[in-house]
């Protein structure tokens, strides 16, 4: 199988490597963006190279249903990797330095990785924005919406897409502006396709209304890698706390069918 299978797309262009002072510039530029449509788009910020080894420890631990909450034929998730030696060998190629300055650029303010770290293999979701749900709900205590202390709500999730979606709507879908909007309400005239290429990334709002692939089709597996980072809060905290509660919930129904 060669690259252009493997990946979706071939560019050999993209192998060069990535200035992180451009990326920081982007995100200044674009900081007005990230506040009013939610979402920023930093392009080629991993090289061809490294989405392919990327792509190639997940599928060897999720592809043989190993360390992978199942949640479909061929599809499922693989919540807190950070911590479990399986995918050691991935951290390196996440540059975790460099996602941190960018970060650290946006928030300027202390912040952290809060925990939330999860891989998704085929997954179909609706449209949702990303708070806790079901018995984690009662973690966050404190209004999204709201302002406490001077404080607000700052949490981004920072998005890897390990296959090429330039020429398809099967990846990131999202409602413009919507991170401001209490309730999910699709409003065709905001309604964006992310066409990222690869070695693109996108940092959006966790609060903004989104949805993947709405079937599995194609012929190569979808993968997504995300991270999220909080700003130093009481927000931060309660969805931190609620998220560390599920993902170990999660990873035990792992061990359970191991």
């Amino acid at each position: 199988m060669n690259r252009t299978e493997i990946i979706g797309y071939e560019n050999t262009e993209m192998n060069k490597n990535i200035n992180i002072e451009d990326s920081l510039e982007f995100s200044l530029e674009n900081a007005q963006n990230l506040n009013e449509k939610g979402y920023v788009i930093i392009k080629n910020f991993y090289t061809v190279a490294d989405i392919i080894k990327m792509r190639k420890i997940i599928l060897n631990n999720m592809k043989l249903k190993k360390n992978m909450l199942i949640l479909g034929d061929n599809s499922g998730s693989k919540p807190d990797f950070l911590r479990d030696p399986s995918f050691k060998s991935l951290i390196p190629l996440l540059k975790l330095n460099d996602i941190h300055n960018i970060m650290k650029t946006i928030f300027n303010a202390p912040f952290h990785l809060c925990f939330h770290n999860d891989i998704g293999l085929n997954r179909i979701v609706n449209w949702h924005k990303d708070t806790l749900n079901n018995q984690y709900k009662h973690y966050q205590k404190t209004n999204i919406w709201s302002q406490l202390n001077g404080e607000k709500h700052e949490i981004y999730k920072f998005l890897i897409y390990l296959q090429d979606h330039s020429f398809d709507n099967n990846g990131l879908c999202l409602i413009e502006g919507s991170h401001l909007e209490h309730t999910i309400k699709i409003d065709n005239n905001k309604l964006k396709y992310i066409h990222n290429k690869i070695g693109d990334i996108v940092i959006f709002d966790q609060r903004i209304t989104h949805r993947g692939q709405q079937s599995n089709v194609g012929r190569i597996d979808r993968i997504l890698v995300s991270l999220g980072f909080g700003k130093n809060n009481i927000f931060t905290k309660e969805f931190e706390t609620g998220t560390i509660k599920r993902q170990n919930d999660q990873n035990k129904m792992i061990k359970s069918f191991l």
